[in-house]
């Protein structure tokens, strides 16, 4: 059985088939064709020629799209961080498959610069048996961060965690033995 001709091309754009040659760009130029295509549909062909696709998809790397408010949300939550009364950290959460992670690389570029250290950890269900492995894989970047601020920043950051857990320090270690890199060995 054919599809109709209009339908047809739009898949094999939206496939990304070679031989298409324009581009969308943007939401308003594919859906200005789809309304085009249902003010003009044609009885169905079966044979077509792939090298008259009409146009292609195109998402630009680095550019978030739709997601305008959840990019501004995460924005205001971290700006507040250190601030009298703000958050200490944000997290993101959500389904698979969302785009969280690319969320969060297009935060962390705007943020870049700022003096806030940005760090992520993704759930990977492969290692799942391992506890904390979100965790541990923020604290990885954590250490190395903080490792490439230079030695009087690694000596304040050693003293800030060393004030705020205290007794605790050794626990902190052998949950997350990335921190000696920035604290040490624990003395005990």
């Amino acid at each position: 059985t054919g599809a109709p001709w209009d339908i047809a091309k739009l898949i094999l754009t939206l496939m990304k088939v070679d031989g298409c040659t324009a581009q969308y760009q943007s939401a308003k130029d594919v859906a200005r064709q789809l309304n085009s295509m249902l003010l003009n549909i044609n009885p169905n062909v079966t044979d077509f020629d792939v090298q008259t696709c009409p146009s292609r998809l195109r998402f630009f790397p680095g550019k978030l799209y739709g997601r305008d408010f959840h990019s501004s949300k995460l924005m205001d939550e971290c700006n507040r961080i250190g601030t009298p009364g703000g958050v200490k950290m944000a997290l993101v959460s959500g389904y698979s498959g969302v785009g969280k992670s690319a969320l969060v690389q297009y935060v962390r570029g705007e943020l870049q610069g700022k003096k806030v250290h940005f760090i992520s950890g993704k759930f990977d269900r492969l290692q799942a048996a391992k506890p904390l492995c979100v965790l541990d894989a923020a604290f990885n970047e954590y250490a190395n961060s903080v490792m490439q601020e230079g030695p009087q920043y690694i000596r304040d950051t050693k003293k800030v965690i060393i004030d705020t857990i205290q007794a605790d320090i050794g626990v902190l270690i052998d949950a997350f033995p990335c921190l000696t890199e920035i604290i040490g060995k624990p003395t005990t």
